[in-house]
């Protein structure tokens, strides 16, 4: 009997001692931060778009920047080919502090843009205005880029909760691409504006476009309570239609008549 009881007590000891020695082995994975809530304050988190994506139709990049690398609300951009030729080149918003409570701000701008290059690199870089090169700072992701299917375009559309992303309130600045299939036509700008022209107010529509020299024309029906009226939601009915008409690449200006249309 005590024979056995030493026996039990013996293996119960040898169990315990590998448990523990496997343990120490062998930790429980560390839980991962949401980048909401710790995020790295010395360079930025890029959500999208990931090293070696494939970019089809027009360019959507989001992410957290610190804020040591905004200047004025905004930090710099720019889209490269493979031979490091300037696609795009711009100044990007962030996400609005003023309580001056952040480290890291968000930010998420959508692009069109055009090139035959199938790969090239996306630059987030540190809006430096003393011009020091000691205080540059910039991340490079590697992208490829890929045409739309046949027959598909984009409506740049306001995307309400984005937008609130970037301000407690409403930024009145964030419009993302969508895909929509399109019937093969001999007049694709126009076909596509009104479509967009259709999700915004089921009444608007194109009247008249005119592309000359670059400069396309659009002429659209004054909407009492629609097209007229308020900073914000005009603003965005002009960016909708900017964005998604220079999907084109023979669009390099536009206008918009009457002249009074989308005005406060």
């Amino acid at each position: 009997m005590v024979k056995y009881f030493l026996l039990l007590l013996l293996v119960a000891l040898t169990v315990g001692l590998f448990v523990k020695q496997y343990q120490y082995l062998s930790p429980s994975p560390p839980k991962i931060p949401r980048f909401e809530t710790n995020l790295p304050t010395d360079q930025p988190v890029v959500i999208s778009p990931k090293s070696g994506d494939t970019i089809t139709g027009p360019l959507v990049i989001k992410g957290y920047i610190p804020k040591s690398w905004t200047f004025e609300g905004q930090f710099q951009m720019k889209l490269l080919d493979s031979q490091r030729r300037i696609i795009i080149q711009d100044r990007v918003p962030v996400e609005w502090d003023n309580e001056n409570k952040k480290d890291t701000l968000y930010f998420v701008e959508s692009y069109n843009y055009h090139t035959s290059a199938t790969s090239g690199f996306l630059v987030l870089e540190n809006d430096n205005p003393s011009g020091l090169p000691e205080k540059q700072k910039n991340i490079e992701i590697l992208v490829n880029f890929s045409k739309p299917p046949p027959d598909t375009v984009y409506l740049f559309l306001y995307n309400p909760e984005e937008d609130k992303k970037i301000c407690d309130c409403v930024a009145c600045q964030v419009v993302l691409p969508e895909p929509v299939k399109i019937a093969h036509t001999e007049t694709p700008i126009k076909d596509t504006l009104n479509l967009l022209a259709k999700k915004m107010h089921p009444d608007f529509y194109v009247k008249s476009l005119n592309l000359k020299n670059n400069i396309l024309t659009i002429e659209f029906p004054v909407i009492d309570s629609f097209t007229s009226g308020g900073s914000c939601i005009q603003g965005i009915n002009l960016l909708q239609v900017v964005k998604t008409a220079k999907q084109f690449p023979e669009v390099k200006f536009e206008k918009v008549i009457p002249d009074e249309i989308f005005q406060p």
